[in-house]
C-alpha cells in the first residue's frame, strides 16, 4: 500500500541537502546523478529527474521502482519534511546523512557534515573492521552517527527515524545451468547499449593481462569502436605489460605504458591536488585507491585523454567469475562464514585475539542482511559484492570522477552480474564456466588465446595451527618467502606515505606484501587527526 507523507508532522523539521561533489541534476523535488537504461537507452540528467519524479507518490513506490533499475546512479528526493534516499546496486556515486535533532542533512561529500557533529571520534568497532578490510561495515563510517547509503539501498528519512530497503542481487527462484554460448550472448547483447553510448567517444581501456579487461577489449573491436586508447600502467618491469601490448597489437588499438617510480610519487604527491583526492576518495567510509590517480595525472598532463573520454574498468569481473569461492563454502555456519570473509579478504592486519572476536560479532550482525540472503553462498557473495567490489574495488573508479571523467563498467551491468549469480555453485568455481566462455566465445576468435591463466580454486583459509606459526615467524624470514614487488609499484608508494607519518606507530601485515594493511592505518590515522581537530558547531545553514 502507498502511503504519502503527511506535512504536518514535519513542520518543524528542517532539511538540509549539500550536493557538490557530483554533476548533479535536479528537476523540482528530485536531484540526480549519473544514468539508467530504459530500453537500451541510457537516461541521466534532467531526463532522469523526471523519471524519477514520476515514482515519487509515496517512499514504497519510489523504493520498489528503484530497486528494479539498472544503471550507476544516486538519487535524493525532499518531500514534505521527509528526504528519500537511493543509490544504485553498483554505489558509483556514495550518500551520506545525519540526523540530529530537528536536522535531516544528506550529502555527497560528508566533509560538510562534519561540523554537525561535536568532537567526534572513530567508533571502536567500526574501527576494528576498516584496519581490516579498508571500508565501514554496512550503512556506518568512521564517525559516529555519520551515515552512508549502502549499494542497491533507500533510505527514507524523517523526524527521528529512518526506513531502508536494500535490493537483492539474487534471484531465489533457483539456479540455472548457464554455457558459453548464452553466456557470450547475453554479454554481447548487454555491450550493445554500452557501445551505442560510446560509438562518438574516446575511449580509455586500463589494460592488464587479466580475462577482464581483455573481454573489453574483444567487445570494443566487435563493435567497431575505433577511439581506443589501452593502456598499462606500474613498475618499469610491470610483467602484465606484454601481455596487454599483444592484446592491443592484435586487436589494432594503440597501447600506451606508463612506468612509476619513486620520482612520479614525490611529483605528483607533493600537489595539493592528491591530498584533495584522498579526501575525495576515502570520504570517511573508504581507503583510496592510489594505484591509478599517478596514471590519470599523467595523461591528461600529457593530453592523451581529456574530460570528454569515457573509461572502461574491468569491475567486478573477478566477482561475478566466482575467483572468491572455495569447495567447502556452500555448507558455512555464520562463525565459519565470518571466519572465512576474514581470511579471504583480510588485509594480513595482526588483529589480537579480542579484535578478531569483535570482527567476528560486527560480521555476523551486519551480514547476512536477512531480506536477501539465505544461502551460506549469497551471505559470502553479499559480503564480497557490498563490502570489497563496491566499497573498495570498484570505489577505485571514483579516481575519473575525481579528474571529471566518465566511466562506465558494462561488467557491472545488472542483467549480466544477476546471470551469473544464478549459475550453479559447480559452474562458478575455479571461474570455469567464466574462463571457459571468454576464452572459445570471444579470445579464441579474436586471436588472443595466449598467456591465459588456469582456472584455479582458493582453499577455504589456513587451519588455526599455521596462521598461529605466520604470526610467531620473524618478520625478516616473512620477507623472503613472500614477494615484496608488486606490478603496480605499491610497495615503494606505501613506503613514501608511511615516511610522511613518522611518528605513526605501525602494526606489520603478517604477510609483508599487504600493503593495504598499512595503508588503511595511514588513511585511518589521517582521518583521526582531522576528527581531534574538528571544531564542531551548528549546522542550521
Amino acid at each position: 500500500m502507498c502511503h504519502s507523507p503527511g506535512s504536518h508532522k514535519h513542520d518543524a523539521l528542517k532539511t538540509n541537502v549539500k550536493t557538490v561533489k557530483f554533476p548533479w541534476s535536479v528537476r523540482k523535488e528530485v536531484r540526480v546523478t549519473g544514468y539508467l537504461w530504459s530500453e537500451d537507452r541510457m537516461v541521466g540528467g534532467a531526463d532522469l529527474a523526471g523519471f524519477i519524479g514520476n515514482q515519487t507518490a509515496c517512499y514504497e513506490r519510489f523504493s520498489e521502482w528503484f530497486g528494479k533499475q539498472n544503471g550507476q546512479f544516486s538519487a535524493i528526493v525532499e518531500q514534505n519534511g521527509e528526504i528519500w534516499l537511493g543509490c544504485s546496486h553498483t554505489w558509483s556515486y556514495p550518500l551520506f546523512y545525519l540526523q540530529k535533532g530537528d536536522v535531516l542533512a544528506v550529502t555527497d561529500d560528508p566533509e560538510h557534515l562534519l561540523p554537525a557533529i561535536d568532537k567526534p571520534v572513530a567508533d571502536r568497532e567500526t574501527r576494528n573492521y576498516f584496519l581490516n578490510f579498508g571500508v565501514t561495515p554496512a550503512g556506518y563510517t568512521i564517525v559516529p552517527d555519520l551515515m552512508q547509503v549502502r549499494p542497491g539501498e533507500t533510505v527514507l528519512l524523517k523526524g527521528g527515524s529512518s526506513q531502508h530497503t536494500l535490493s537483492p542481487i539474487h534471484t531465489f527462484s533457483g539456479t540455472r545451468n548457464g554455457t558459453s554460448e548464452e553466456l557470450a550472448r547475453l554479454i554481447r547483447e548487454e555491450f550493445g547499449k554500452y557501445a551505442g553510448f560510446l560509438k562518438d567517444k574516446e575511449i580509455l581501456l586500463p589494460l592488464t593481462r587479466g580475462y577482464d579487461s581483455r573481454l573489453l577489449a574483444c567487445l570494443l573491436k566487435e563493435f567497431g569502436l575505433t577511439k581506443v586508447t589501452c593502456a598499462t600502467w606500474g613498475r618499469p618491469a610491470n610483467r602484465e605489460s606484454p601481455t596487454a601490448h599483444r592484446v592491443a597489437e592484435t586487436l589494432g588499438f594503440p597501447h600506451i605504458f606508463i612506468p612509476y617510480s619513486t620520482d612520479t610519487f614525490h611529483r605528483d604527491a607533493k600537489e595539493e591536488m592528491f591530498d584533495d583526492y584522498i579526501g575525495y576518495a576515502g570520504h570517511y567510509s573508504s581507503m583510496p585507491f592510489l594505484q591509478d590517480y599517478f596514471a590519470i595525472r599523467h595523461l591528461l598532463r600529457e593530453g592523451v585523454i581529456h574530460a570528454g573520454t569515457a573509461v572502461l574498468p574491468g569491475h567486478p569481473g573477478d566477482f561475478i567469475r566466482g575467483a572468491h569461492l572455495f569447495p567447502s563454502l556452500p555448507g558455512k555456519d555464520d562463525i565459519s562464514l565470518a571466519n572465512a570473509i576474514i581470511s579471504a579478504f583480510g588485509n594480513s592486519y595482526p588483529a589480537t585475539h579480542r579484535e578478531r572476536d569483535l570482527l567476528r560479532k560486527t560480521i555476523t550482525r551486519e551480514f547476512p542482511e536477512k531480506n536477501t540472503a539465505k544461502t551460506a553462498l549469497q551471505k559470502f557473495d553479499l559480503w564480497d559484492y557490498e563490502e570489497r567490489q563496491c566499497k573498495l574495488i570498484g570505489n577505485s573508479s571514483l579516481v575519473y570522477d575525481f579528474f571529471k571523467i566518465s566511466h562506465l563498467s558494462p561488467l557491472f551491468d545488472k542483467n549480466i552480474m544477476g546471470r551469473f549469480l544464478q549459475l550453479p555453485f559447480g559452474q562458478r568455481l575455479g571461474c570455469s564456466l567464466y574462463y571457459e566462455t571468454l576464452t572459445t566465445q570471444f579470445f579464441s576468435p579474436h586471436g588472443l588465446d595466449f598467456d591465459l591463466r588456469p582456472a584455479y580454486t582458493k582453499p577455504a583459509g589456513r587451519p588455526a595451527v599455521i596462521e598461529t606459526l605466520i604470526k610467531l615467524v620473524p618478520r625478516f624470514l616473512k620477507k623472503i618467502y613472500y614477494p615484496l614487488d608488486d606490478d603496480v609499484f605499491y610497495r615503494e608508494f606505501t613506503e613514501e606515505l608511511m615516511r610522511s607519518s613518522q611518528k605513526l606507530h605501525y602494526r606489520h601485515p603478517l604477510k609483508p606484501h599487504f600493503y593495504n594493511c598499512y595503508l588503511t592505518q595511514w588513511y585511518l590515522a589521517k582521518v583521526e587527526s582531522r576528527l581531534k581537530n574538528n571544531p564542531g558547531a551548528d549546522f542550521h545553514d
